[in-house]
């Protein structure tokens, strides 16, 4: 499995705390991480392989662009601002990549927002359910992650067009159960909400001593 962080040089801030919290939370962590950005910045040494894409005009293409490399991987994929807050169930994560290699399913949402009940962890999403297709924390096959993001261009996107074109797919998809206490990955769902950090991101960050330079954008108001 590789882990894909998807961001754009306009969050770079994020990028610091996310790693550091990463670490703090998946400490054994082996799977390659990359982080994909639309500008490439020299010095910024965050122990973690670079994707950058300077020719992507926006957010679908640069998932695009990653997404074609692979064909036998699976991709977990993250967004910069989703800060790890406890740590990973790394038996969860096993679990879901079982049931990737499964013939036919193309996605394993790890993040239960919104969950799907059943009798086990994981359960199968119907067709014609609301945001069968999440921007939450999900493991993809990268053929079907990159049909996905053929037809989008930006995140606000990614769970409407998607959902609506996974339709036509043949591919299942599972999500983890909501009802159940453990879940495979938790995280602050937006450390930055409008452009702005929000106050979880400072209380998280302060909590666990994690530098942020705070001056790059303004501190939502509660």
């Amino acid at each position: 499995m590789r882990i894909a962080v998807i961001s754009c040089d306009k969050y770079r801030d994020a990028w610091r705390p996310f790693f550091a919290l990463f670490a703090r939370f998946w400490t054994h962590c082996e799977h390659e991480r990359f982080l994909l950005t639309d500008r490439l910045r020299d010095g910024c040494d965050l122990g973690v392989n670079w994707s950058y894409f300077e020719r992507a005009d926006h957010w679908g293409e640069i998932l695009r662009e990653f997404s074609g490399v692979f064909d036998d991987d699976s991709i977990l994929l993250l967004q910069e601002d989703f800060f790890l807050n406890a740590p990973v169930d790394e038996s969860r994560i096993a679990q879901a990549l079982d049931i990737l290699a499964r013939r036919g399913v193309g996605m394993v949402r790890l993040y239960p927002c919104p969950g799907m009940e059943g009798r086990d962890a994981f359960n199968r999403v119907p067709r014609g359910a609301a945001y069968r297709i999440s921007c939450q924390a999900s493991i993809w096959k990268p053929h079907f992650l990159h049909r996905i993001a053929l037809a989008i261009r930006h995140p606000w996107e990614f769970e409407i067009e998607g959902t609506r074109l996974a339709e036509s797919l043949p591919e299942e998809v599972y999500a983890f159960n909501r009802e159940l206490s453990a879940w495979p990955i938790q995280y602050l769902c937006s450390a930055i909400s409008r452009g702005k950090w929000t106050q979880g991101a400072r209380e998280l960050c302060a909590r666990e001593a994690i530098d942020v330079d705070w001056t790059k954008r303004e501190l939502e108001c509660v």
